[in-house]
């Protein structure tokens, strides 16, 4: 079905943690009101839609070089450069109106004045890594890390017009999260295709010989470094020194590092393999934010709020690719 590809387009099955922790930081603030989850959800969605799809506009003859691409939507031609870009207009300002109504009809009225401000930043950083990602490599985190650290912080200010220590760390916790999932795992999916990368500046590469990913010591350090000070900030907010959650906190860094090590090493560049090792890495550092969150939103809520995510994942990927699991990045 040609409604299937539009959606794809903007691929909405990887959406899942820009809704969640867009909504968590809502929760945190004490927000319960469900319209409102729901509405900030869908915020959160046209904007990953929108997001993802310029980045595919304007990555679109980076990725016609890439095999792993060749089921993007675009790159196959069962959605035209032009509708896309007609998709992407519309997905921007239907995300501007849904934002400012939401903002209007349920702010506190002293947020209303921070919430514009944050989403501007959301909105214009995101363009800003859209445009620069193929041509530079630090600024581009920056403005990504940005562009999707403020989602919580909308989230809180819908529900309290005060700032808390909590919703700070969350945001820097957030600015971790996507630097290594951009800064590291991003470069690594892609080191054979994208014309600038960090990690290729560190070393790392794909012998064309033997397939094999050549990792540098300079490369593990830089990723242990953007996934340490992670755990780190989740250590401080742990609410009363809870020692279950201490304990599951520090199992979920162990399982992260694990995998950190994994993609970090030589091995055979498979692409099973590669995405299967950035994904574990995002999920695993998902959930750990999450146990930590439990003692100040509820472990059954914590408990929905880490697989809703998952959930819509495996619900879209099957039904855009035809199985479950296996990303398609």
């Amino acid at each position: 079905m040609k409604i299937k590809e539009y959606i794809a387009f903007g691929r909405i099955h990887t959406a899942g943690l820009t809704m969640a922790g867009t909504v968590l930081g809502y929760m945190l603030a004490g927000g319960m009101q469900w319209h409102v989850m729901l509405l900030l959800g869908l915020y959160a969605l046209l904007f990953h839609y929108a997001g993802f799809g310029t980045n595919n506009l304007l990555d679109y003859w980076h990725d016609k070089k890439d095999a792993h691409k060749t089921d993007f939507p675009l790159i196959k031609g069962s959605v035209s450069y032009r509708n896309a870009l007609i998709g992407v207009l519309f997905a921007t300002m239907l995300s501007f109106v849904l934002i400012f109504y939401i903002i209007i009809k349920y702010a506190p009225a002293e947020s209303i004045m921070y919430l514009i401000v944050l989403v501007l930043i959301n909105q214009v950083f995101g363009l800003i890594y859209n445009s620069i990602s193929k041509y530079t490599c630090i600024p581009s985190i920056i403005s990504i890390c940005l562009s999707f650290s403020v989602l919580p912080v909308i989230g809180w200010f819908m529900a309290t017009s005060t700032i808390s220590y909590i919703i700070v760390m969350l945001f820097i916790a957030t600015i971790f999260l996507m630097a290594y999932q951009i800064g590291v795992s991003g470069y690594y999916k892609d080191i054979q295709t994208d014309p600038v990368s960090i990690l290729r500046k560190l070393g790392c590469y794909v012998d064309k010989n033997t397939n094999m990913y050549c990792a540098t010591e300079k490369a593990m350090v830089y990723a242990v470094a953007l996934k340490l000070p992670y755990f780190m900030v989740l250590y401080v907010m742990i609410k009363d020194e809870n020692p279950v959650v201490s304990v599951l906190t520090l199992t979920w860094f162990f399982a992260c590092m694990f995998f950190v090590t994994l993609q970090n090493s030589n091995h055979v560049f498979e692409h099973k393999i590669v995405t299967r090792y950035c994904s574990m890495i995002e999920i695993i550092s998902y959930f750990a934010l999450v146990t930590v969150l439990s003692s100040y939103i509820g472990i059954v809520v914590a408990i929905v709020m880490a697989f809703v995510p998952f959930v819509w994942f495996v619900i879209w990927n099957k039904i855009f690719y035809g199985w479950w699991l296996q990303p398609k990045v």
